[in-house]
Parts: structure tokens; C-alpha cells; sequence
């Protein structure tokens, strides 16, 4: 991670952080505010009944499936620069969705109260009818809210988000108080919540606005489709938490008296450290892991030093200072000194498993960045069955201090199952071919050569008319197709087909490369001076270039140089395809910035451009002059002259020691080192024939060797570093 992006994750850990804490305290505020204004009565019980049912959905498809599928498709949208596109399709989706959940529970809301409250009067059920109702399309606007979060997220703008739900709170206290005046501090409730949803989406709205402009769409694409693809997962995640809550809960009334009230209010400070701090730091770390590569590897370090850094003295203090703690918040009234001790005891037996809850968080949110949504529910239902099982066990012997302790052991078991799915992936590769040809032969040779070198590969030979079932399966319909499963990714090869350029080897290699990739390194084109365009697919255009880069595992983008954003922090290589118009000096020394901290880059520069990339790379041993290249050579194949063909190679370098063939070039103008460098090399990799020249008087338009030429140049440079400190190797 580049010290810009450190920046921003140490700034938005600290801002979110900030505004968590504020929120607890603001929530706090609106219970006392309930509290106060309703008391306890038959109208607040209707009231919590109406609330319950848009605020446990929120937490299913708001909180739960925006961030993790939301997030990180958007990431790769704006990689794209196909953010307005992501937006309006992800939003309609959120809008079907939540739309269709609202609208239903406020056709069903004079069911429910007979379902959640059957003991209610038929007051009681009429007005927790009338409150579901009320509060039905709630969660509706805070999924779209949620989006506007996640979104703004993306970017890494992290403070609007997280004061909304201080906002929340504070518009609900104000309702409450303003409705107060003519005694229906109840529909104050009602109006505050839906007031402050919709004051959530317009904070957002004025942040959302300098980047795009929200839009709405309904239809369906790569990007609304995570959405669809995260919906069972969610709904079985919160599903599986749900349960282990009531369970757990069930259980704990064997405990004795008092039992679940002693859990419940270790609880509060066990997740006190964890709100503010842990999930701060995942909510934080979401964008930056999804961006892949080398940012999600240093956002996760980070976030699990920091995470830790900060837990395990959180630890040691809850479990020295339980009772003091507790003493000091609680223990007053009513709550006596018996509760201080039970409490306690509780709170030291929950804080146990702190390190490893706020370890599992971080590793929750990795596998979330890299879509792998299952991991994190499978992990849940094993958290569960072994809570259950310990809370059996301990309850009896331990009563309140087992089912804390129960939770901390089902805590243990299951980080070190995120950890192993994390480290110890399988390699899953499956060859359809018949057997004993010649073909099933040679795969089986390349696979023993994979498996001696690694250890993680397993693989395996199915003739599809003998297990049809499996071919089906896979939708196999070709002989000599390979499936490559990777965790929860899976990519099919076809190595049946005949071509020289892609041999099964290659294939299947450059597979394994794409699948066992989180993220593929990004190639990025510059942009905005008449730079050739990887998706042109024209005569003179490069797409072919685009579309190799594809195929080798590689994402391909662009990027403008005179945007804020450092280089480093979008691309691992950049290529400067023939610009036409030159580079403001701020671009060239933001480039020459990220060449010298170790970035790579492809420098191709037309004859005839008024480019100025001789300023880039002159520091670096490199020359380019104003001249056009002439051969004589190319005539032997049909060309004009001013096509120059590459002929000699340096055989011992390993850029072009494989070259055999000559190669014929469009135009082409003089590369050359132009001076010695301290701790770099520059060297000539390929050259035209002796009968070619450097013209430089090519604009009269005639084709001859002039005094002023110059003889046998040239044509492509390999840069290297030998003083690592300043900049590794560079085309």
C-alpha cells in the first residue's frame, strides 16, 4: 500500500471510529429518549413489535448484502471507469429487491402482530399493525441509503457515510420531542425514523453528485448480478446467526435465574471494543481488499495489526478490571453486588474469545473483497454447531460463565477454519479425454510435472462416455476439455484445439495463473493525447494487443495521468501507446515518480507525434530523436521501405532469446542509450538489418541515405536497475 492509500485507511479508520463511537452514544441518547417520552407500556411493546420487522430485514440485506457484493463489484467498476453504470444497475436491483420485501410486509401487517404478539389485546394488535405498516417501506429507503454508503465507500470517502447513523438517532429524539407537544410521542417514533432515512440518502446524495449522476436502471448486468449471486448466501448467513442467538439464549435458561441477564450485559462491553475499533477497521478495509493485488494484501496486514494491536490490551484490561467495570456502570439500584460478580465472571469468559472474534472479522472481510461469499456462512453453521454443543456441555456445571465460555471455544474453532480456507486452497483440475490417446497421454505427463512442483495440485482424467453424469455436470461437451476449480472459482479450457500460439501447456498454465489470482495485475493505457486505444479495433488500433493482454490473466484499463490518484495505486504497468500531443510537466513528473518507486512501464512512440516521452526516459540511459526509419530489407517481403523489419535479436536476453522470426513494423523511428547512468542498464535488444537507416530529412519525401543518417540502429530498448532503490526493471 502507497503512502496516499495508507493515508486514507488510517484517516478513515479514525473518522469511522469517531462516528461509530458517536453513534453508540446517540443511540444511547434515543433509548433514554424512548424511554423517557413512552415509558412502558402496551403502546411502546406495539411500537417495538412494528419496529422489529424493517430493522431485522435491514440487517439482513442492508448492512449484510450491500457491503460485501456491492462493494467490491463497484471497486471493479471504477477500475472500468463504468461507475455510473454500476450504480444505476445496482440501485434498481436494491429497489426490486427491498421494494418488493416492503410492499409485502405492508400488505401483510395486520398478520404479523398475530404471529410475533399473540398475546397482545386487540388494541395492542391493531396498533402494532398500524406501526408495521408505518415503518414497512423503512427498509426500503435505508437499503438505498446503504447503496449510497457502499458506494462512496468505493472511494474511499468514508466520513459522510458513518455520520448518518448519528443523524438517525438524533432526528428520532427530535421527532419524538417536537410530537411530544400533543402527547403522540409514539408517532414521533414513526415520523423521526423516516425522516432520518431519508435525511441518510440526501447527505449522500451531495458527495455521490462529484462523481456521477445517480441514476436508476432495472436492467441486469455483471454488476447487479453480484447482487443476486450474494442473496442466498446472506439470507442463510443471518440466518445461521439468528439461530445460534435464540439457541444459545434457549439454552442459557437452564442456567439458573438471572442467567441470560448477566450474558446480556457482559455482552455490551465484549462488543464495545469490537464496534468502535474492529469492525471499524473491516468497514474501512472492504474497498481496499477488493482493489486486489498488492492493496489487498497490505489493507488485510493492516487491518490484522491494527485489529490486534488494539484487542489484546482490550482483552487484558476486560479480564484484570471485569469487576470494576462493571461495578463502576452497573452497580447501583437494584443492581447489587451479587450482579457485579455473575457479570463479570461472564464478561472474562466472553473476552477469551476476543482475539479471535476480531481476527475472524478481518478474515471475513478478505474473503467478502474476493466474492467468496460461502466461506464466511459455512464458517457461521460451524460456529453455531459447536456453540451449541459446548453451551450443552457447560451450562450445567458453569451455568452464565459455560455459555460465555461455550461462545469464546465456538470463536476459536471457527478462525482457524477462515485461517485454513484462507492459507491451504486445492488446486482442482479435471481433464475430459478418452484414454490411451496419444493426447491423454501428454496431459498426463504435464500434470505429474505440476504435481512435483507443487503439492496443492490435485488432478484428474474422466472419459466422458464412461461418467456422463460428471461431464453433465460440468457442461462438458467437448473432448479435451479441462476444468480448473479454485476455491469457489472454476474456469474451463478447451486444449483440443490446433494452434501453434496456444499449446495445451500454455493454456492450461495461464489458467491456473487467472484462477488462483484474487485480482489479475492491471495494465493500464494512457489516455488523453492521442494515444492509440486497446479497444480500437480499426486497422491501426491495438485491440489485438488488448485481447493478448486478456487471455495472459491480465486486467486492461486506462488511465488519465493528470487525475490525483498516484499511479501506483491503479496499475502495475502502464503502456504509452503512440501519443500524439506531449505530457504537462506535472504528468511527466508524476510518471517519473512512479518509475523511480519501481513501476513499469511500455513506451511506444510514433515518428510523426509530437510527443515529448524523451523527457521520461532520458534520465534513464534512453534516447529518442526525430527521425524515421528506413529499410531496404522490407522490399524482399512486398513493403515499402519506410515498413522496417526487426531482424537481430539479443539471443542471451530474456526478453527476446526465443525470437526467431523477423518482424515488420508499421513506422518506427531511432531508440538508442544515449549516455551512461549511474546503476542502470540500458540495452539494445533488437535491431533492423544493415541495409536500414535513421532518415532524418523523411518529411521531403524522398527515400534516400543522406550524410546526417545514421546506420543499422536500434529499434527496442530493455531498461534495468541495478540499484533497486531507485527503479526495477522497466520496458
Amino acid at each position: 500500500m502507497d503512502k496516499e492509500s495508507s493515508k486514507k485507511f488510517l484517516k478513515g479508520f479514525g473518522t469511522v471510529s469517531l462516528f461509530i463511537l458517536l453513534s453508540r452514544i446517540t443511540g444511547l441518547l434515543r433509548e433514554m429518549a424512548t424511554a423517557f417520552f413512552l415509558g412502558a407500556s402496551y403502546i411502546t411493546d406495539a411500537l417495538f413489535v412494528g419496529w422489529s420487522i424493517p430493522n431485522t430485514f435491514r440487517r439482513f440485506f442492508a448492512e449484510g448484502l450491500v457491503a460485501p457484493a456491492f462493494v467490491p463489484a463497484f471497486t471493479k467498476a471504477k477500475e472500468k471507469k463504468e461507475e455510473q453504470k454500476a450504480f444505476a444497475s445496482v440501485m434498481g436491483q436494491i429497489i426490486i429487491i427491498t421494494g418488493i420485501l416492503s410492499l409485502l410486509i405492508f400488505i401483510i401487517s395486520p398478520v404479523i402482530p398475530h404471529i410475533l404478539s399473540p398475546g397482545f389485546s386487540p388494541e395492542g394488535k391493531k396498533l402494532a399493525s398500524f406501526f408495521t405498516a408505518s415503518l414497512s417501506f423503512y427498509l426500503l429507503l435505508i437499503s438505498c441509503a446503504t447503496v449510497f454508503s457502499a458506494f462512496l465507500n468505493a472511494f474511499h470517502i468514508f466520513g459522510v457515510p458513518a455520520a448518518t447513523m448519528s443523524i438517525f438517532n438524533l432526528a428520532v429524539i427530535i421527532s419524538m420531542l417536537i410530537f411530544s407537544k400533543i402527547k403522540r410521542e409514539d408517532l414521533g417514533f414513526v415520523v423521526g425514523a423516516m425522516l432520518g432515512v431519508i435525511i441518510q440518502i440526501i447527505m449522500q446524495i451531495f458527495p455521490t453528485l462529484k462523481i456521477i449522476k445517480p441514476k436508476v436502471s432495472f436492467k441486469s448486468n455483471e454488476y447487479s448480478k453480484k447482487i443476486w449471486d450474494a442473496l442466498l448466501p446472506v439470507i442463510a448467513g443471518g440466518a445461521v446467526y439468528q439461530i445460534n442467538f435464540l439457541v444459545s439464549r434457549a439454552i442459557a435458561s437452564f442456567g439458573g435465574e438471572k442467567t441470560i441477564s448477566f450474558l446480556t450485559y457482559a455482552m455490551r462491553f465484549f462488543e464495545f471494543p469490537l464496534g468502535v475499533f474492529v469492525y471499524s477497521i473491516s468497514y474501512v478495509s472492504l474497498p481496499f481488499m477488493a482493489e486486489g493485488g498488492k492493496s489487498r494484501k497490505e489493507s488485510f496486514s493492516r487491518a490484522l495489526f491494527l485489529s490486534t494491536a488494539i484487542v489484546i490490551p482490550a482483552t487484558a484490561g476486560l479480564i484484570l478490571f471485569s469487576k470494576p467495570i462493571i461495578y463502576f456502570v452497573f452497580g447501583y439500584g437494584k443492581f447489587g453486588f451479587e450482579d457485579v460478580i455473575g457479570t463479570a465472571e461472564a464478561l472474562v469468559m466472553y473476552s477469551l474469545g476476543l482475539i479471535t472474534v476480531a481476527i475472524s472479522r478481518i478474515f471475513i472481510t478478505d474473503f467478502q473483497a474476493s466474492g467468496q461469499l460461502k466461506i464466511p456462512v459455512i464458517s457461521g453453521i460451524i460456529s453455531f454447531i459447536t456453540n451449541t454443543v459446548f453451551c450443552l456441555i457447560l451450562v450445567e456445571p458453569l451455568k452464565h460463565k459455560g455459555i460465555a465460555l461455550a461462545s469464546s471455544i465456538s470463536s476459536f474453532i471457527s478462525m482457524f477454519f477462515l485461517t485454513a480456507k484462507s492459507e491451504n486452497k486445492k488446486l482442482e483440475i479435471i481433464a475430459f479425454m478418452r484414454e490411451g490417446d496419444e493426447e491423454t497421454k501428454e496431459f498426463e505427463r504435464l500434470m505429474k510435472q505440476y504435481e512435483y512442483n507443487s503439492k496443492s495440485i490435485k488432478w484428474e482424467i474422466i472419459d466422458p462416455e464412461k461418467k456422463p453424469q460428471l461431464a453433465t455436470k460440468y457442461e462438458v461437451r467437448t473432448l479435451g476439455t479441462v476444468v480448473i476449480s479454485y476455491g469457489e472459482k472454476t474456469i474451463k479450457v478447451d486444449i483440443s484445439t490446433q494452434d501453434q500460439n496456444k499449446t495445451p501447456e500454455s493454456q492450461i498454465s495461464n489458467a491456473i495463473l487467472k484462477i488462483v489470482r484474487v485480482i489479475e495485475p492491471k495494465v493500464c493505457f494512457t489516455e488523453g493525447h492521442g494515444e492509440k486505444d486497446p479497444n480500437d479495433t480499426e486497422i491501426l488500433g491495438i485491440s489485438k494487443l488488448g485481447e493478448f493482454l486478456k487471455n495472459e490473466g491480465f486486467q486492461v484499463g486506462k488511465i488519465r495521468t493528470w487525475e490525483p490518484n498516484p499511479i501506483e495505486s491503479v496499475c502495475d504497468l502502464i503502456i504509452v501507446a503512440g501519443p500524439q500531443l506531449g505530457f504537462t510537466p506535472s504528468e511527466i513528473t508524476k510518471i517519473s515518480d512512479y518509475l523511480m518507486t519501481g513501476g513499469r512501464a511500455i513506451f511506444l512512440s510514433d515518428p510523426d507525434s509530437r510527443d515529448n516521452i524523451s523527457e521520461i526516459v532520458s534520465p534513464w540511459g534512453i534516447g529518442l530523436d526525430n527521425s524515421l526509419v528506413i529499410d531496404l530489407t522490407s522490399r524482399a517481403v512486398g513493403a515499402s521501405p519506410a515498413h522496417p523489419v526487426i531482424v537481430n535479436y539479443d539471443e542471451e536476453h530474456p526478453i527476446t532469446k526465443d525470437f526467431r522470426f523477423g518482424v515488420l513494423m508499421r513506422t518506427a523511428r531511432r531508440v538508442f542509450t544515449s549516455k551512461n547512468v549511474s546503476g542502470v542498464d540500458a540495452t539494445e535488444i533488437a535491431k533492423t538489418s544493415v541495409n536500414s537507416w535513421a532518415d532524418f530529412d523523411w518529411q521531403s519525401g524522398q527515400v534516400k541515405l543522406d550524410p546526417q543518417d545514421i546506420r543499422e540502429i536500434g529499434r527496442a530498448l530493455q531498461q534495468e536497475c541495478r540499484d533497486r532503490s531507485r527503479m526495477p526493471s522497466s520496458a
